[in-house]
């Protein structure tokens, strides 16, 4: 009897199937030899070498987008939080609110900024912290740019704690990768395993 091996498929000659000493099995590869292995510095430009390229590709993009987003929202709720301390102070008058999403509302209103005795200016803008039951109300806002600001806490610790969280979990991945690499067996470097 012969050994066990990958043998030419009698139904089918572009594949090898599996011999296991005793009898054919169910398992099948591609005929075609497999091609040489090619040093990783003799690879073309472009190519995977062993797919180490594609890998440390993605390990540098998670490795420079992602401290951005929990940045960007940390110094989104740290620049409330300053402009409702030391913004312009005004009061504004919610005129419009719009749903944006299920739980998110943009409201616009006017203020004024400085004297309109003295030259200051109405401005429309969007005022942040403000919701439906809002409108028609005059509030207590602080003022930058055409941006009024509420005094509610609420966006401010949204995005702080978003930011918090994303840029602590690191800490607790335990020295576990985040990306995993799957690496499939070369085809002719033995039966597959039945599933």
């Amino acid at each position: 009897m012969a050994e066990a091996g990958w043998y030419p498929d009698e139904q089918d000659a572009a594949l090898l199937r599996w011999w296991d000493g005793q009898q054919w099995t169910g398992h099948v590869r591609d005929a075609r030899p497999d091609p040489p292995p090619q040093d990783a510095a003799a690879a073309a430009p472009g190519r995977r070498a062993g797919g180490k390229v594609s890998t440390v590709v993605a390990v540098l993009l998670v490795a420079l987008i992602w401290p951005g987003f929990p940045l960007v929202m940390l110094g989104g709720g740290l620049y409330i939080l300053n402009v409702q301390r030391s913004g312009t102070p005004a009061e504004a008058t919610v005129t419009e609110c719009h749903r944006v999403t299920r739980r998110s509302t943009v409201c616009n209103g006017t203020w004024t900024v400085g004297d309109l005795a003295a030259g200051g200016t109405v401005v429309q803008g969007t005022i942040e912290g403000a919701n439906r039951d809002d409108v028609g109300e005059t509030l207590d806002v602080r003022v930058s740019g055409d941006r009024a600001y509420t005094r509610s806490l609420r966006l401010p610790v949204v995005l702080i704690g978003f930011a918090a969280v994303l840029l602590a979990l690191p800490l607790f991945s335990r020295g576990k990768p985040w990306i995993q690499i799957v690496r499939r067996q070369p085809a002719g470097t033995g039966p597959e395993r039945p599933g």
